[in-house]
């Protein structure tokens, strides 16, 4: 039940994303349960875009953080600024930093079926001085 399931809401995102949709359509269906997650693509990239955001007033006070994301990987493998949510963030200054950073990662779309499909991903984000 639960594949027939999946495999229908992969037909019906393909159908939403097989067409331009108008302006005003909402966008396919994010999807929370998938066949294969998101795989961030530069990750090696990570350390700098930590320590280009992490905020300077932290920074110069020596003080480590965490913040929490969670947002939508888009089909395209970007995530989408819109569903960004801080979940969770030791202060609100590295919060902020943490969105910036997840806006520069690029992940392999989810799947389902085999299809690209967009969906949820929760990332956290430290921020380390060395």
């Amino acid at each position: 039940m639960r594949n027939l399931l999946l495999s229908l809401l992969a037909v019906l995102a393909l159908a939403a994303c097989a067409a331009a949709p108008p302006a005003s359509s909402p966008p396919a269906p994010v999807m929370d349960m998938v066949d294969e997650a998101p795989v961030l693509l530069n990750a090696a990239e990570m350390p700098a875009l930590v320590r280009r955001n992490y905020p300077a007033l932290m920074r110069d006070a020596g003080v480590h953080g965490r913040a929490t994301v969670r947002f939508v990987v888009g089909l395209d493998g970007r995530p989408e600024g819109a569903s960004m949510r801080v979940l969770d963030t030791t202060q609100e200054l590295f919060g902020t930093a943490a969105e910036h950073v997840v806006l520069r990662l690029r992940f392999t779309p989810a799947r389902v079926s085999g299809l690209p499909v967009r969906a949820w991903m929760t990332l956290p984000i430290e921020f380390t001085l060395h």
